[in-house]
């Protein structure tokens, strides 16, 4: 539901290791990288390439907080990217 993705984002923000979401928007920022909105609203951005297949509205994806106050995203089960949160 909407409040539990709510709640998620809350909580990786108060140090939480890891939300799972589902992609509302995917944006090409260019050079492989993405914008993605999440279906609460909160805006990620890729700060590194995807180089297997584009993000899509519906998927899965899974952010995990890593080391020194970063974030690494895996969509659909992929390889896990560089993310920071934008929004």
């Amino acid at each position: 539901s909407d409040n539990d993705d709510r709640e998620d984002n809350a909580k990786l923000e108060e140090g939480v290791s890891h939300i799972e979401a589902t992609i509302a928007s995917a944006r090409s920022l260019g050079y492989g990288k993405w914008q993605i909105g999440l279906e609460d609203g909160a805006q990620w951005m890729t700060t590194e390439a995807i180089t297997a297949g584009n993000p899509k509205t519906g998927q899965k994806i899974e952010i995990r907080r890593a080391a020194m106050g970063s974030f690494m995203g895996k969509i659909d089960g992929g390889r896990a990217v560089r993310m920071k949160r934008v929004g």
